[in-house]
Protein backbone atom coordinates (compact mmCIF):
# COMPACT_ATOMS: atom_id res chain seq x y z
CA UNK A 1 0.00 0.00 0.00
CA UNK A 2 1.35 3.19 -1.32
CA UNK A 3 0.09 6.89 -0.72
CA UNK A 4 0.22 8.49 -4.17
CA UNK A 5 -2.17 12.23 -4.12
CA UNK A 6 -3.26 14.00 -1.58
CA UNK A 7 -5.49 17.26 -1.34
CA UNK A 8 -7.27 19.16 0.65
CA UNK A 9 -10.99 20.30 -0.79
CA UNK A 10 -11.17 22.64 2.59
CA UNK A 11 -9.37 24.11 5.31
CA UNK A 12 -11.52 25.98 8.18
CA UNK A 13 -10.56 28.10 11.22
CA UNK A 14 -12.95 29.88 13.61
CA UNK A 15 -13.12 31.22 16.84
CA UNK A 16 -16.40 31.80 18.29
CA UNK A 17 -15.83 33.30 21.71
CA UNK A 18 -13.99 36.51 21.90
CA UNK A 19 -12.12 34.95 25.39
CA UNK A 20 -11.78 31.63 25.76
CA UNK A 21 -12.81 29.86 28.67
CA UNK A 22 -9.55 29.32 31.17
CA UNK A 23 -9.71 26.20 31.12
CA UNK A 24 -9.69 24.45 27.96
CA UNK A 25 -9.98 20.90 26.23
CA UNK A 26 -8.38 20.21 22.71
CA UNK A 27 -10.04 17.32 21.07
CA UNK A 28 -8.76 16.13 17.72
CA UNK A 29 -11.48 13.97 15.76
CA UNK A 30 -10.93 12.13 12.41
CA UNK A 31 -14.04 10.91 10.12
CA UNK A 32 -13.38 8.96 6.73
CA UNK A 33 -16.50 10.19 4.49
CA UNK A 34 -16.29 8.20 1.55
CA UNK A 35 -13.82 5.29 -0.07
CA UNK A 36 -14.19 4.05 -3.48
CA UNK A 37 -12.43 2.64 -6.17
CA UNK A 38 -10.60 5.59 -8.33
CA UNK A 39 -10.68 3.97 -12.00
CA UNK A 40 -9.65 6.57 -13.95
CA UNK A 41 -5.91 6.71 -13.25
CA UNK A 42 -4.42 4.90 -15.99
CA UNK A 43 -0.70 5.36 -15.68
CA UNK A 44 -0.86 2.26 -12.75
CA UNK A 45 -1.50 -0.71 -14.56
CA UNK A 46 -0.11 -3.38 -12.07
CA UNK A 47 -2.10 -1.55 -8.96
CA UNK A 48 -5.89 -0.51 -8.21
CA UNK A 49 -6.18 3.17 -6.06
CA UNK A 50 -8.60 3.94 -3.94
CA UNK A 51 -10.08 7.47 -3.15
CA UNK A 52 -10.41 7.96 0.54
CA UNK A 53 -12.27 10.97 2.08
CA UNK A 54 -11.47 12.49 5.00
CA UNK A 55 -12.88 15.30 7.88
CA UNK A 56 -9.85 15.74 10.44
CA UNK A 57 -11.29 18.74 13.05
CA UNK A 58 -9.58 20.30 16.12
CA UNK A 59 -12.36 21.43 18.51
CA UNK A 60 -11.82 23.58 21.69
CA UNK A 61 -14.57 22.81 24.83
CA UNK A 62 -14.59 24.10 27.77
CA UNK A 63 -13.93 21.48 30.53
CA UNK A 64 -15.91 21.49 33.85
CA UNK A 65 -13.99 22.54 36.93
CA UNK A 66 -15.56 19.92 38.88
CA UNK A 67 -15.40 17.26 36.27
CA UNK A 68 -11.88 17.40 35.01
CA UNK A 69 -11.35 16.03 31.53
CA UNK A 70 -15.11 15.16 30.80
CA UNK A 71 -17.22 16.92 28.27
CA UNK A 72 -19.40 20.23 30.25
CA UNK A 73 -21.23 20.57 26.87
CA UNK A 74 -20.93 20.05 23.50
CA UNK A 75 -20.38 23.70 23.24
CA UNK A 76 -17.53 24.73 20.79
CA UNK A 77 -15.28 28.01 21.56
CA UNK A 78 -13.14 27.54 18.53
CA UNK A 79 -12.75 24.94 15.43
CA UNK A 80 -10.32 24.12 13.44
CA UNK A 81 -11.05 21.47 10.38
CA UNK A 82 -9.79 20.27 7.01
CA UNK A 83 -11.09 18.37 4.25
CA UNK A 84 -9.53 16.59 1.85
CA UNK A 85 -8.84 12.94 -0.55
CA UNK A 86 -5.88 10.66 -0.47
CA UNK A 87 -5.32 8.38 -3.36
CA UNK A 88 -3.63 4.73 -2.18
CA UNK A 89 -2.20 2.48 -4.91
CA UNK A 90 -2.81 -1.18 -3.43
CA UNK A 91 -3.14 -4.60 -4.55
CA UNK A 92 -6.68 -5.81 -6.06
CA UNK A 93 -6.75 -8.36 -2.74
CA UNK A 94 -6.27 -5.23 -0.44
CA UNK A 95 -8.46 -3.11 -2.63
CA UNK A 96 -11.51 -5.99 -1.90
CA UNK A 97 -10.70 -6.47 1.65
CA UNK A 98 -11.23 -2.79 2.19
CA UNK A 99 -14.30 -1.93 0.00
CA UNK A 100 -16.07 -5.07 1.54
CA UNK A 101 -15.30 -3.71 4.91
CA UNK A 102 -16.27 0.25 3.88
CA UNK A 103 -19.51 -1.76 2.66
CA UNK A 104 -19.90 -1.57 6.36
CA UNK A 105 -18.42 1.23 7.56
CA UNK A 106 -15.74 0.15 8.83
CA UNK A 107 -12.00 0.48 8.29
CA UNK A 108 -9.38 -1.73 9.78
CA UNK A 109 -7.19 -0.95 13.02
CA UNK A 110 -4.03 -0.66 10.48
CA UNK A 111 -5.44 1.08 7.71
CA UNK A 112 -7.07 3.68 9.98
CA UNK A 113 -3.84 4.65 11.84
CA UNK A 114 -1.62 4.53 8.71
CA UNK A 115 -4.65 7.23 6.95
CA UNK A 116 -4.67 8.81 10.41
CA UNK A 117 -0.91 9.58 10.99
CA UNK A 118 -0.06 10.87 7.46
CA UNK A 119 -3.31 13.21 7.47
CA UNK A 120 -1.82 14.28 10.96
CA UNK A 121 1.81 14.81 9.01
CA UNK A 122 -0.34 17.15 6.58
CA UNK A 123 -2.06 18.87 9.21
CA UNK A 124 -0.37 19.76 11.47
CA UNK A 125 1.88 22.41 10.14
CA UNK A 126 -1.39 24.00 8.99
CA UNK A 127 -3.27 23.96 12.41
CA UNK A 128 -0.24 25.00 14.14
CA UNK A 129 -0.54 28.58 11.77
CA UNK A 130 -4.15 28.73 12.10
CA UNK A 131 -4.07 28.26 15.80
CA UNK A 132 -1.56 31.52 15.77
CA UNK A 133 -3.61 33.41 13.04
CA UNK A 134 -6.59 32.81 15.26
CA UNK A 135 -4.98 33.62 18.70
CA UNK A 136 -5.69 30.26 20.05
CA UNK A 137 -3.38 27.66 22.12
CA UNK A 138 -1.47 25.47 20.41
CA UNK A 139 -2.25 21.46 20.78
CA UNK A 140 0.73 20.44 20.60
CA UNK A 141 3.46 21.24 23.21
CA UNK A 142 6.05 23.50 22.06
CA UNK A 143 9.97 23.21 22.48
CA UNK A 144 10.94 25.66 25.02
CA UNK A 145 14.46 26.34 26.11
CA UNK A 146 15.48 26.65 29.60
CA UNK A 147 18.68 28.69 31.21
CA UNK A 148 20.84 26.65 33.36
CA UNK A 149 21.69 28.80 36.46
CA UNK A 150 25.48 29.73 35.99
CA UNK A 151 28.13 28.13 38.48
Amino acid sequence: MQIIGFNFTKISGERFLNKLTPEIKKVLDFKFDDIEHEKSINFLKDSDVLKISFKHSLFYTPVDSKDKGKKKNEKKEAEISFEGNILISLSKKDLDEILLSWKKKQISNTLRIFLSNFILSKCTPKTLELQQELNLPSHLPLPRLNMKPDN
